[in-house]
């Protein structure tokens, strides 16, 4: 089985967007995807890129996709190739799996908006900071696992 991290796999992020109940923007969404075999297992879309932050957009389709070599990636590229200093990520107040999800990840809730989504279900904003991030410490298991990339 072969397994591939993928930069800018623009069908990928429209898969994502449409399950997470986001509308796809090509023109501007980031995406990494990891596929299998060709198989979208799971990735994620960054959007809303202002300079000093950006949102990230997370779904997955296989159990296991979310590796320590994707962690790693995932956030290496708005931290360090981007330059931002935070991440955002919102979801629905009623998605406690997602809430639980960005938790594990490090993110901290900063917000809470009544009545964004249909049904007057509120969204919750978190965030992680780049120097709260400890998914960049994965810097020297991704080389030794990676040499050559």
């Amino acid at each position: 089985m072969s397994e591939q991290i993928v930069y800018g796999a623009k069908e990928a992020a429209v898969r994502i967007a449409v399950a997470i109940g986001r509308v796809p923007n090509p023109a501007a969404d980031a995406p990494i995807a990891v596929y299998r075999d060709g198989t979208l297992r799971g990735g994620v879309v960054y959007s809303d890129f202002t300079g000093e932050s950006v949102c990230v957009h997370v779904a997955g389709f296989e159990p296991g996709w979310l590796t320590r070599t994707f962690l790693f990636m995932a956030f290496d590229y708005p931290f360090t190739q981007m330059g931002v200093s935070r991440v955002f990520s919102q979801m629905r107040e009623d998605n406690l799996e997602a809430l639980g999800f960005n938790k594990k990840l490090g993110f901290t809730p900063v917000a809470y908006i009544p009545g964004v989504y249909p049904g007057n279900v509120a969204m919750i904003v978190t965030k992680l900071e780049r120097e709260d991030c400890r998914w960049l410490g994965l810097a020297g298991y991704f080389k030794r696992e990676h040499p050559h990339g």
